[in-house]
């Protein structure tokens, strides 16, 4: 089946949640790269600095949009009351205090459980502690995402159909509708910062691909391949040559049921 007719055989809404009323991420971009306005859809001119927020549940965004533009001077470039996700641009301090008004706001206005805004001057974006590195899964439904987190991190697998973004230890797994419709790359682009590493997943003797040509270079973060389900027998050069072409650096071929597959992408990741 064709890319285009994948999109147009599936029209489902995912809405991202976390029980409760939560400020999930929270993160300036100070003087990014030129590239990352024009691959996010932002302008850049008059403006060094993008500012990340998810919020759940997702229709706060509307509330953070309304207090990030009264507070200073800044734009809003994108708004999704579904996914919750809020991108401000400006200069790095009227971003970053436009940020700090919206966490204090929600806070303090409606009870929302608030996250730290990291500094726009430091260059890492996680804590000093050290922290085991979290894994962003993207690919189609029924391709493996959940099986290989829930064996990696449990040690075994009832299979589950995803509905929402979910985290699994240290597996952040998304639903295939996220790959499979184009109006929700936004959510990956921007949980992928919430991510140390992203694996592009497609299943042996799956011949096509939902993966845009090189969509792994709009990501940020290292993007690795894996080839699913590879004690099925079925062919694994084309998802191989895809994985490649959607811009995983290093491939793998894994079996949930071969412990030593799943050994060598560990030691890979974990390294």
């Amino acid at each position: 089946m064709a890319f285009q007719e994948v999109i147009d055989a599936k029209q489902r809404i995912i809405q991202e949640f976390v029980p409760g009323k939560q400020v999930t991420i929270a993160h300036v971009i100070a003087n990014p790269k030129p590239d990352l306005f024009r691959k996010m859809g932002l302008e850049e001119k008059g403006r060094n600095a993008i500012g990340i927020l998810t919020i759940t549940p997702g229709e706060g965004t509307i509330i953070a949009a309304d207090i990030a533009s009264k507070s200073g001077d800044i734009e809003i470039g994108f708004i999704d009351r579904f996914s919750g996700a809020l991108l401000i641009t400006g200069d790095v301090s009227a971003v970053e205090s436009a940020l700090r008004s919206v966490i204090e706001g929600l806070q303090r206005i409606l009870g929302f459980f608030p996250t730290d805004l990291a500094d726009p001057n430091e260059r890492v974006i996680m804590s000093t502690e050290k922290k085991e590195k979290r894994i962003l899964l993207v690919g189609r439904s029924g391709c493996g995402k959940t099986t290989l987190a829930d064996t990696i991190t449990h040690g075994s697998a009832t299979y589950h159909k995803t509905q929402a973004i979910t985290r699994v230890g240290n597996f952040i797994d998304t639903p295939g509708e996220y790959m499979e419709n184009p109006n929700y790359y936004r959510g990956i682009i921007l949980h992928a910062y919430d991510a140390d590493v992203v694996i592009f997943m497609i299943p042996a003797g799956d011949e096509t691909t939902i993966f845009p040509p090189n969509f792994g270079n709009s990501l940020n973060r290292e993007v690795i391949g894996v080839v699913s389900k590879v004690d099925t027998g079925k062919d694994v050069e084309a998802p191989r040559r895809n994985l490649k072409l959607a811009g995983a650096t290093n491939i793998f071929e894994i079996s949930v049921h071969d412990e030593e597959s799943l050994k060598q992408l560990c030691n890979y990741i974990y390294g």
